[in-house]
């Protein structure tokens, strides 16, 4: 401030007009860096989105060519697993009919060896009689009766 002093008012006025034109100077050059680096900042943020949404369409795109493939996979599963389904039920279904029709041939061979024994024991033929038969006008099949030691 002693310097100052001797100084006059216009050559203070001066220096601080100086100091404030080369503040606005430097300022000025500094907005124009950061202007500068705030646009390169906003482009390298665009490509980064424009990167990213390609990046995204390649994902999305490839995510439902998995799926159709999933799709199809499945598809195909279920109908390995209906497949497999009725081929066990027609198994399961074959083998019962075989396994009653081994029954019915083992049930008629006992009743045909009862019969020959009957008639070997009573000594007269026993009148054969399906199984089905029914007497006309009933509805229920006809069913033979042993005779009893009083009707003898």
């Amino acid at each position: 401030m002693a310097e100052d002093a001797g100084k006059g008012f216009g050559s203070v006025m001066f220096d601080a007009l100086t100091m404030a034109r080369e503040a606005k100077q430097e300022i000025d050059g500094h907005e124009k860096i950061c202007a500068e680096r705030y646009d390169n900042i906003n482009k390298q943020i665009a490509e980064i989105k424009s990167g990213m949404a390609a990046q995204f369409a390649e994902v999305k795109s490839d995510v439902a060519a998995k799926f159709g493939e999933v799709k199809k996979i499945l598809a195909w599963a279920g109908v390995t697993m209906l497949a497999i389904i009725v081929g066990a039920l027609s198994w399961s279904l074959q083998q019962q009919w075989a396994a009653q029709k081994s029954e019915n041939e083992r049930a008629a061979m006992q009743i045909s060896l009862l019969r020959s024994q009957l008639t070997a024991i009573r000594g007269m033929p026993v009148i054969p009689v399906s199984p089905n038969a029914t007497l006309p006008g009933a509805t229920a099949p006809v069913v033979q009766e042993e005779p009893t030691d009083a009707g003898r």
